[in-house]
């Protein structure tokens, strides 16, 4: 068995912070793509209350007809780019970039339990590590290349909030020890 004071609880600590960061990142990527989600759906109902909306406006007040086609017309142009918003092509590679993550995260959390029960030297510990950090590298760079996703601090918070509560139902531990 290995000593795990010094040095080797060192790289445990590293490799635990790892793990939770990963964690916290997997839950991002969901709170991310419920964001996604929500625009979606406003931009759905604004179409469908616009064309239905605007119509019947149009029938009924016919000295605004400009206004009522207008909004007619601007819902037809919004229609038309809605796939080439950037929520709609970010959101196919948050769900891709989640899957992969989260699968990541049971992997590194697999693997938490020799690091935890001081199994493995801390040159083996740092491998495993460095192993985590470039999968995920990998995985961010595949799925969204040289434009990362912006940061949005309300799922960045979220996440954190949930990951405590994963880590202190899982291991007793809020993720930040």
């Amino acid at each position: 068995m290995v000593n795990t004071e010094g040095a080797d609880m060192k790289y445990q600590r590293r490799y635990w912070h790892e793990l939770t960061e990963l964690r916290v990142h997997v839950i991002y990527l969901r709170q991310y793509l419920l964001y996604f989600e929500k625009w979606e759906s406003r931009i759905g109902m604004f179409l469908a209350v616009m064309s239905s909306g605007s119509i019947a406006g149009w029938a009924i007040w016919q000295k605004y007809f400009w206004v009522w086609a207008c909004l007619i017309a601007g819902s037809q142009v919004i229609f038309a780019i809605k796939p080439y918003l950037p929520h709609s092509r970010l959101s196919k590679a948050v769900i891709a970039a989640s899957q992969e993550m989260d699968s990541l995260a049971l992997f590194a959390e697999h693997g938490w339990f020799d690091v935890s029960e001081g199994k493995l030297s801390s040159k083996e510990i740092h491998g495993k590590t460095m192993d985590i950090k470039m999968k995920k590298a990998k995985i961010e760079n595949n799925s969204f290349g040289s434009t990362p996703l912006s940061k949005r601090q309300e799922c960045l918070d979220l996440a954190g909030d949930e990951a405590k509560l994963y880590f202190s139902s899982t291991y007793g531990v809020n993720g930040n020890e």
